[in-house]
């Protein structure tokens, strides 16, 4: 799996990152910490969990939801330092976006997560 990942970028390209409404169907987008074994898959996070959003194509208003998850991602204003990743997924018939956090054995920290300061 880690060999078919497409290249990684850091957060300064980001501006040069397609907007959701450019992207073709069937397209991941993944920002991940950079750290060791931080990587958009199950085994990297034993103990972890994803909150995943399913947004209808007719609500138009997925670009805005993933600038903001992106900027609070990257200015660090989910309270939880838990948060390891964000992911949105291009599909037919509903996008998805998706908030990964290692540690989803504390109540207080796995309900957190849905509050950006």
């Amino acid at each position: 799996y880690d060999k078919k990942m497409p290249k990684k970028i850091d957060v300064g390209h980001y501006i040069h990152v397609k907007r959701p409404s450019q992207l073709s169907r069937d397209v991941n987008l993944y920002l991940f910490r950079d750290q060791p074994n931080c990587a958009p898959m199950w085994e990297a996070f034993p103990q972890g969990g994803c909150w995943i959003l399913k947004i209808k194509k007719k609500a138009n208003v997925l670009g805005k939801m993933w600038q903001d998850l992106v900027f609070a991602a990257i200015g660090e204003a989910f309270e939880q330092t838990d948060v390891v990743g964000i992911a949105m997924a291009i599909r037919s018939k509903e996008d998805m976006l998706s908030v990964w956090n290692a540690d989803n054995s504390d109540d207080s920290t796995r309900f957190a997560i849905g509050c950006v300061s």
